[in-house]
This record gives structure tokens, sequence and C-alpha cells, in this order.
């Protein structure tokens, strides 16, 4: 930042006066070098266009005339020579070139701060929302403020009552971290303190007040240049100024002057560097998203000269120190929340004359919205099952299980990795040639193919490094990948195979250096590499051996476990089996890692099993990740490695069922088949799980003969089954599943929950092919009268099968259909006994049946079927009605009585002992009812008499008495009506029929009969 007027002056003195104590100043010994000299050495960098709006970026508001310029990849904001410059250059968001705050987002760029002993004012990275979009700058008034305000920072050239004016003056909503080339302001805490220190324009560098240090020299340091905190007030200065006019008047003008606060202030040399190369600096910006915790602080990190042209990580050379922060990132100071875009770029000024212009350059290496990616790279020691590693973050889930150390072991398997990954970005990522420079003390080994190494992809896929790949001295690799990254193919692993170099002695060591490598593509470029490690002798041996029979033969899916046992060479005391890692691979496949916690110390057991019979190699190795040596040394210690050899053989499983006799069957719709037993041809337990029965049903009436066939699981299994692992089941099989009329084969094979299927076993099911019959249950062939007013009909039915085979009633359902048309289903018979056959009466509503008193019908047919569960009907039996619309009936008892009584010298009148309930029932009929009686007898056939008497009838009306030797009319009526008439109930005691006993009648039990007659016309 730059101080106006006589300022200048002082500060130069001042800058002298420092020379004078401080002999030893780079400055005063940097060698010249161009601009030209230093784009010599300019790194790779993405290509930017026009500034257009078709550009990734666009240009923004600067002085009149000093627009940035493109020189090849270059950005040059601003010119040696380009007094008072200031420029803007911003991402292009209409291009979908932003920071998308919802993702983590990571921009690295070269940045080159020109030659100059006076310096310029320097550059700023900037984050913003500013309402102005890409004609955000900072402001003086009107015009735009160069300066110490590097073109964001408020301007307090004009008097700025309040640091918040002031900060109205800045890039609003926008974060900003400066480049600052120029150093302005006092240091003197007793004059910022006294408020005596500074001027307008040229204070923002004066004694922290806050942090209570002083800025010297050039430097980096971030803020929020819009927010008043920013900024605090050190001061102000009083200045004469004469009014215009014909008299000219003095007026006093006060001009408030400000410090900026700086935040994570860092001093650096920025220009000149000690050398041409020296002169880019490499920074690498990493933006993560606020967690849904804390949604508004984002977090930033910014690395500055985190590695050098080379691609390697920061030296200590001159100028070149590593700077880094990690910063919370308030997102509601700019005005966005998680996911919203956010717009970047560069701002930078000149100074006031060509002593204090540089050519403030910046080479964009990657830019998230174009291509986000990560990149790492570390060595796994194949052997010790360890790695060495500076960070997980780019990294397999496997590799990041394993420990780190920071050495390995002489002849150690090494595998040295440089792995990529595509995060975001509008475009794929291009394919990549990764540059990598090979370390000393390790050789890189090939395998039977010319291999060195793969390229590995997310999909799996993979291509081979060929040994051709290397440079003629075998210390340089270059492969180009075949394979750009996207979304979809997000990540690349390059992998080398070396060994570790023996080491001279035991006492002795080797140090394998970094190695560094480059991957560059057309859209993307980054550099990564390997931490430094030692090579040393193990501080023991560690030996493994078997403990069980080696080959062994098991059967298929059964389990064998293979023993043995771990000794170290050195260390006698009990190896506690918690320390030790157990690795085992099967056929070279994927490796397996436990601790066998369970077994005696020192002792291990893998349990193996396989459902693929055939020969298998088992490799094992043992590590101790927690090796401490007698003199308490700590080390890794990996053992030999084993090889078991287990022949696995078929295994099957047996079916066998109880019997296998055909089973005849009628109507049951579920039929269970005999026991099923299956078992292991080796005896060991059924898996737990599932059984599943796999079942086909045949039958040549059925299905056009084509098999039916179906799943099914009866049971759920255990795993442990009976002394010789079998299990037992039986299966329904039934109507639903298959089973039709006829004979139904059925194929039975079983699978077990491990996937072996048993042997077929064949049952068959005879479902008869009889139908039901149906029968008269009377004489009358189905012909029957009927009364039109009767409630309900009775229809008498046998049911039977053919051939009289015996069945259950309750399995068969019945139908009756009215006159042809109107078909009624029937309750089921409740009977589940078997019958050769059944007699039945089913009573039938006449509503239900539908028969109305139409009179124009004469006959009705009620025709009945059959039907059982397998739809076998019976032929219809059909019943005849005969329709009486106009009828009488009488109501009487089989048998009537009359008191007892003695024998006497008297006739008598004997009275009736109970109601005899004699009626008539009419429909739209007349009716005529008499009856007559014989006489009453007693004895056998042998000693029969007759009493002296007999029935007489007394009428109710009028009292006359008739005997009933002849007939005798009891009631009668002359129209046609429908009435139930109750005869006997209007009798009184001695009236009605009666019994006449004569004098001195016999003893006896006396009987006879009483002949009705009733007509229904008079």
């Amino acid at each position: 930042m730059k101080r106006l007027g006589v300022f200048v002056v002082t500060s130069i003195i001042a800058f002298f006066i420092l020379l004078d104590i401080n002999v030893i100043n780079v400055k005063a010994v940097v060698p010249y070098y161009s601009d030209s000299d230093a784009m010599s050495y300019a790194p790779y960098g993405i290509p930017l266009g026009n500034l257009d709006d078709n550009s990734l970026f666009v240009q923004g508001s600067h002085t009149s005339g000093n627009n940035s310029v493109i020189n090849g990849d270059a950005l040059q904001l601003t010119q040696k020579g380009q007094n008072n410059q200031v420029s803007s250059v911003w991402s292009n968001m209409d291009n979908n070139n932003y920071i998308d705050t919802g993702k983590k987002q990571t921009l690295s760029v070269w940045l080159y701060f020109g030659y100059s002993l006076y310096n310029s004012e320097g550059m700023a990275f900037v984050l913003q929302n500013d309402p102005n979009g890409t004609s955000a700058i900072a402001k003086n008034g009107n015009d735009i403020a160069g300066g110490e305000t590097i073109g964001v920072w408020g301007s307090d050239l004009k008097n700025k009552a309040t640091s918040t004016d002031l900060a109205n003056s800045a890039i609003q909503k926008s974060w900003a971290l400066e480049f600052d080339a120029n150093v302005n302001g006092d240091q003197d805490s007793n004059d910022i303190n006294n408020k005596t220190g500074g001027a307008p324009g040229g204070s923002f560098d004066s004694y922290q007040m806050k942090t209570m240090r002083g800025i010297h020299d050039q430097h980096l340091a971030w803020a929020y240049p819009g927010r008043p905190e920013t900024y605090t007030n050190v001061g102000s200065q009083t200045s004469t100024v004469w009014s215009g006019g014909l008299i000219s008047i003095p007026n006093q003008v006060t001009t408030n002057y400000y410090e900026m606060n700086h935040n994570d202030v860092e001093e650096t040399t920025l220009s000149p560097a000690a050398t041409a190369d020296l002169a880019w600096h490499h920074m690498v910006v990493t933006y993560t998203p606020p967690t849904d915790a804390d949604p508004n602080n984002a977090t930033l990190e910014y690395k500055y000269n985190d590695k050098t042209l080379a691609g390697y990580a920061q030296n200590l050379k001159t100028g070149q120190n590593l700077i880094s922060h990690s910063i919370n990132l308030n997102l509601s100071y700019l005005g966005v929340k998680k996911g919203d875009p956010l717009r970047f770029g560069f701002t930078a000024a000149n100074g006031v004359d060509d002593d204090h212009t540089e050519t403030n350059t910046v080479l964009f290496e990657s830019i998230p919205s174009l291509v986000d990616a990560d990149a790492n790279a570390y060595v796994v020691d194949k052997t010790d099952k360890t790695k060495v590693s500076s960070s997980t973050d780019v990294m397999d889930k496997t590799d990041k299980s394993l420990n780190d150390v920071t050495s390995v072991h002489p002849k150690d398997d090494l595998q040295f990795n440089y792995m990529l990954r595509y995060n975001s970005g509008k475009e794929a990522m291009k394919p990549v040639t990764a540059k990598v420079d090979l370390p000393t003390n390790v050789t890189i080994t090939s395998d039977g193919d010319g291999s060195i190494g793969k390229v590995i992809y997310s999909d799996g896929s993979y291509e081979n490094i060929p040994v051709t790949d290397l440079n003629d001295d075998k210390t340089v690799l270059t492969h180009v990948l075949s394979k750009g990254l996207s979304s979809s193919l997000s990540t690349a692993k390059v992998e080398l195979n070396a060994t570790a170099d023996a080491v001279p002695d035991a006492n002795s060591a080797l140090q394998v250096p970094i190695s560094h490598a480059s991957l560059e593509g057309a859209n993307y470029k980054t550099d990564v590499q390997t931490p430094t490690f030692n090579i040393i002798e193990p501080q023991d041996t560690l030996t493994i051996a078997k403990t069980s029979e080696d080959p062994v033969t098991v059967a298929e899916g059964k389990t064998v476990n293979l023993t043995g046992n771990m000794s170290f060479k050195n260390l006698k005391t009990a190896i506690n089996n918690n320390d030790m890692d157990i690795y085992y691979s099967v056929d070279g496949g994927k490796t397996i890692d436990f601790k066998d916690t369970d077994s005696g110390s020192g002792n291990f057991v893998i349990p193996f099993s396989s459902s693929d019979a055939k020969k298998h190699t088992i490799e094992v190795q043992v590590v101790d990740s927690n090796y401490v040596s007698p003199d308490g040394t700590k080390d890794v210690v990996s053992s030999n490695t084993l090889t078991y050899t287990v022949n696995v053989e078929d295994l099957s499983l047996i079916a066998s069922a109880s019997n296998n006799n055909p089973i005849d069957k009628l109507n049951d719709t579920t039929v269970a088949l005999p026991n099923i037993t299956v078992k292991h041809n080796d005896g060991s337990n059924i898996e737990s799980g599932n059984l599943k029965v796999n079942y086909s049903i045949t039958n040549p009436n059925s299905n056009d003969g084509k098999a039916v066939v179906g799943i099914e699981t009866p049971m759920i299994l255990g795993g442990d089954g009976t002394a010789d692992g079998s299990e037992t089941f039986s299966l329904n099989v039934t109507k639903d599943m298959g089973l039709r009329v006829g004979q139904n084969t059925v194929d039975v094979t079983v699978t077990d929950p491990g996937g072996h299927t048993s042997n077929k076993l064949t049952f068959v099911i005879n479902v008869e092919d009889k139908n039901p019959v149906l029968t008269y249950g009377d004489k009358n062939n189905g012909k029957m009268t009927v009364v039109a007013a009767d409630d309900s009909i009775t229809f008498p039915l046998n049911i039977a099968y053919e051939d009289n085979i015996r069945f259950k009633p309750s399995d068969l359902k019945f139908t009756a259909k009215v006159d042809g048309e109107k078909t009624i289903t029937l309750p089921k018979l409740t009977s589940s006994s078997l019958h050769d056959s059944l007699y039945f009466e089913e009573t039938i509503d006449r509503a239900k049946l539908g028969l109305d008193a139409n009179k124009n019908v004469k006959t009705h047919t009620v025709t009945f079927q059959a039907t059982d569960p397998y739809g076998r009907v019976s032929k219809e039996l059909t019943f005849n009605l005969d329709m009486v619309y106009s009828s009488a009936n009488l109501t009487y008892k089989d048998s009537y009585s009359f008191g007892s009584l003695n024998q006497s010298p008297e006739s008598r009148l004997v009275k009736r002992t109970s109601d005899w309930d004699i009626g008539v029932n009419t429909v739209d009929s007349q009716y005529k009812l008499t009856a007559s009686a014989g006489p009453l007898t007693a004895g056998g056939p042998t000693d029969s008499h007759t009493l002296a008497g007999g029935l007489i009838y007394v009428d109710p009306n009028t009292g006359n008495s008739q005997s009933m030797t002849d007939p005798v009319t009891l009631s009668e009526n002359n129209s046609d009506t429908t009435y139930q008439y109750h005869i006997s109930n209007k009798w009184a005691k001695n009236q009605g029929i009666l019994l006449q006993v004569n004098s001195n009648a016999s003893a006896g039990s006396y009987s006879g009969k009483i002949n009705w007659n009733l007509t229904d016309s008079i």
C-alpha cells in the first residue's frame, strides 16, 4: 500500500536508515530480472480465453485504459509502467464459473508480483457477492480507488466520519486475502495511541492496536472489506482548503484516517525475489462447506508457497516460506447461504510512478467449477501391512485402515500410490499424464508380463504400466492414463511395485526420499509427493508354522480349521494374541485381516470352508504392529508366509421318503406326502436357513399334460439336525398347487440353505375319477303335489358316488335350479363321516324357490345337482311339482283316549281325556268334515269282545246326540276361504265326540277306529 505526497519522502528516508542499521537486507542484493525472464519460468496454466462473455473470467472495473491483459495463459492484472493502474478480473458466473458454497472446492494458482525495489501496491484474492457484480471495485467518491485499497478495501482519501462510511466504499459482501507489496503506516504505537501518526490514504498498515504488533514488510492478511469492524480510526488530519471566487476564503477541512485490522498477518517477500524462478508463488485455496449444525460458518484454508515450480513441497529458499491458515468464513457476511454460487477473482493496483509499478500476474492451475479434484501420494508396505502417508483424504478404504509408520524393512514389498479423485466440475477431467520421479534406495520391480504397476479406476477397470514407460536411467516414469475422470468414474490410482533395498548392515539405515509426481491434463494439474521414510532391519524375526494336517480334504461347505503357531527369535515373553494381525487370502483373492484372541498364546486358527469343489490355496502371514523389543524399541514385525492346501469335494444332499406307495384320494384337496428326510452325504449338519422344496405335478388330464412347478418352504432349519445331521419334514400337496382328477405324478427335489439340491423323489396321488350320484329319496320318482300356500317344500334326496366309493357328505355342495332358470346354492351337509350313501331331506322356503300363487302355473320343476371339491358334478335330478292352489286339509292326531270308569248298572257318557286338536285348513276352498266310528273291541284274537256302547257326537249348537255308526257332520263352510278352523277347540267337555257306555258293560281296554272324511266342496 502507498502513501501520497511528502510522506513518500519520509518513507524512503526511513527505509535507508534501516539499510544503514541492518546491512543484511535481501532487497539490496537481488539481481535484476525482467518480466520476460520470469515468464520463461511460467508454470502450467488453464487457458482463460479473452475475458469476454464466453470465457471463464471477465474483465471487471479498472482505471481508464488500464484493463487486464492475457499473455498466453497468464492473467496480467497490472503492467509495469502503468501508473496508478487499478484493475479487477472476476469469475464468469454466467459461464458457470464460481465457488459452489454447498460443496468442497479447491482452487490453485501461481502468483507473480513483478520486479521492483520500490514495489507496487499488490494484489488481492477476493470472494464477493457485491450487488454490482463484475463492476464491484473500491471507490473514492465516484472514482476508482487505488493505492492502499488495492482495489478492494475502503478508501479514506475523502473524509469518512465512521468506519461504516469507510466500509461502504469497499467491495461489498466480500472477503479478501491481500498480498500487500507496499507497507503504509506509522509503526510507532505511541503515535497511533495519540492519533498523531498517519495520514489519509496511507495508514492501513499502521501499528495494529488490536493485536499489539507492527507490520514492517510485505505481507499477507485477510479481512471482510465491506464490514465496519475491518477498520479502526487512528487519527484525523486538518488541512486548509481555499474557496474559489473573487475573494478566496480559507476553510479548515478535517479528514479521518484509518488502519485496517489485519487477520493472520504474515510478513514475507513478494517482490523482488532472489531469482526469476523464485518469483513465482503457488497458492492453493480449499473451501469446505458449513455443517448443518453451524450453517453460517464455512472453512477456508489457504496455503501460500506450498510447492516449488518443480512441484515439490516448499523449501526454505528466500521468499518461499510456507504460509498456511485455516479460518472460519462467515457466509452471512457475504450474503449467501450454503449451496449458493459465490463469485471469486483478483484485484490489483500499481503506484503513482514507474518505480512503483509491477506486472501483477495470475496463472490458474485448477478451477473448481471447471474441474474440482484432489490428489494424494503414499506408500503401502505390503509385507508389514502398513503405510507411509501424510494424508488419508484421497486413499483407498483398505489402505486407510493400515497403521502409519515411518520405516520399512529390507526386501519388503512396497507399493507407491499416486491417487487422483474427481469431485465435481462443469467439465470431465481430461486424461492426465503422470510423471513420477522415482526415489532412490528402492528397486522398481516388474511382474511376469513386463508390467511395473497398474492404473486402477473406480469402476474396477485397470491398465498395466509397462516397464517401457521408464526413462533410460530408470529414474522417471511417464505414463499417459487412458481414461479421464468424471462423476461416473471418480478415481484413478497409479500403483508402482517396488522392493526396499538391503541395508549395509544391521546397524545402518537407508532413507528413501520423497517421490514427486505431477498429474497434468488439458484442464487440470496438480503435484503430489510421498513422504520420506527409512529402511531399517527389523527388531526381531517372527516365524509361523503349521500345526494342522496339510494338505487336507473336506466336503463342500464343511469347515476345516487351519491351525498354526507363532514364535519370535529374540522375544522370550508370551505372545499377546491381541497384538497379532493374521492376514490370509484364498486363491490369491482379497486379503482378510483378523485377530485370534480365542486361541492360546502364540497359536491361531483359521476356519475355512468353500462351496467351490476344487483345490484351494490359503496364504497366511502374521504381523505384530505393536512389537516392543527387550530394549524398548518399537517396530512392526512380519512373519514368513505359509501356504495351506485344502481340497474341497462336492457336497451333496440326499433325500428319501418314508414310503412311495400310491396315494388314493377322492375329495381331499390337501394331501400329505410321506415324510421326507434329507441329509448331507458327509453327515454334516444342514446349514441354517430356509429349506426349499422344488416340486412339479404332472397329470395327463390337465394342462395339456405339462407339469405345474413351484417352490415350497416347509421349514426353517437351525443347523443343529439329528445325530447324523439329517432333517425330516412333511410336505402337503394341494389342489392350488396343481392336484387334479386322475393320476398326479409329483416330483420333488430339496435345496438346502447352502444351495445343495437333492436327488428327485417321485410320488403318485390318484384322485378318483368318480362322480357324485343324486337319486330320489322316496319311490315317487320326483313327482310331488304341493299346496301353494305351504311356506316350504321338502325334497327327499339320496347322495352317493359311483361304485359306492365312500365319501364325506360335507365335502359336497348342492345347487337347485327352478324351472331351468333360477339357481339356488343350498347349505352344505354337516356330516364329515364316511358314507357309502346318505339320505337327506332338503327343505327350501317357497319364497326362496320363487314359487308364487299364480294359478295359471300348474307345474314347476326343481332340478338338483351335487358338485365336489374337484369340480366333478352329478347328473341333474329333477322334481316335478303339481301345484294345488285350492284345497282343504285335515289336522288330527293318530290316537285319542277317554277316561277310565268302573263297571256299573247305569249307562254313562265318558269324556275325552285331552284336547283332540281336530282342525281344517283351507286355501280358497269350501269344506265339509264328517266322521264315523266302528265298534270298540277288547281282548286278543281268541277272546275278543265288543264294548256295550260306542262313540256318539253331541252337537255343540243343538245339544243333540248322534251315534257315529253312520257318518255325522262335525263342521262345514260353504264359501271359498283361506283359513284355519280349530274344530275341537270349540267343544265343551260334554260336547263333540264322546263315549256312550251302556249299563253293565264289561271291564277292559277297548280300541277302535274313527274314519274322517273331508271334502273341499259342499
